[in-house]
């Protein structure tokens, strides 16, 4: 079915897998060109501005907020919260590339929102990294970053060990601004320890920087 391989091409963005994703939303697009889905097209169309979010290397963001802001209101019309979810996914990546914390949380949120609807725990689970790093991003104190870390997991609608890992890494950059180095580095090796084994190797690979 075409939207499993929609979601293969996610989770093999995720591992890496980059040349993996172009085969699956290749074979997705066809699918959905001979069913005359716009809808799952649609959902094909955000997996890939994820990809070239991820392998583009001149300005993308111009392109991916024109493109985002299409596809939005085409999901709404649909009453599609699922494609809602993946869609207020990449503006928060958005907000990520651009530093900007507000509308880094607010575009999460929705997110994490639209993903309960449908129960679907992965996006949930991604879309809570960028609620806790949007902490990062701003201004934020580090007794504020670790009640949000706390908030976060009261508020998630199941065990997740992504969730685990982000407010395991989280609670290592508080710990860090706090001085407590020792607790900071454990902490965020722990975090990391737990992506490895998930196979997120993209967000394993961005938390290096504070591995040291």
């Amino acid at each position: 079915r075409p939207e499993l391989l929609i979601d293969l091409a996610d989770a093999q963005i995720e591992s890496g897998d980059f040349d993996g994703a172009v085969v699956s939303l290749n074979q997705a697009r066809e699918m959905a060109a001979s069913l005359h889905d716009d809808v799952l097209a649609s959902h094909a169309e955000v997996a890939q501005l994820k990809l070239d979010y991820m392998t583009v290397t001149t300005d993308y963001t111009d392109n991916l907020r024109q493109e985002l802001d299409r596809l939005i209101p085409l999901f709404e019309r649909a009453n599609d919260d699922r494609g809602l979810a993946k869609a207020w996914t990449l503006k928060a990546l958005l907000g990520v590339v651009l530093c900007r914390a507000a509308d880094t949380e607010m575009a999460a949120r929705k997110a994490v929102g639209y993903a309960r609807d449908v129960k679907d725990l992965r996006l949930e689970s991604y879309n809570v990294w960028w609620v806790l790093a949007s902490c990062m991003l701003g201004s934020a104190t580090p007794l504020q970053t670790l009640k949000r870390c706390a908030e976060v997991e009261a508020e998630s609608s199941a065990d997740s060990r992504q969730i685990e890992a982000a407010t395991l890494i989280t609670r290592g950059v508080a710990n860090g601004m706090l001085g407590n180095f020792d607790e900071a580095r454990k902490l965020h090796e722990e975090g990391r320890a737990i992506l490895a084994d998930l196979g997120l190797m993209i967000m394993y690979g961005a938390t290096a920087m504070g591995s040291s």
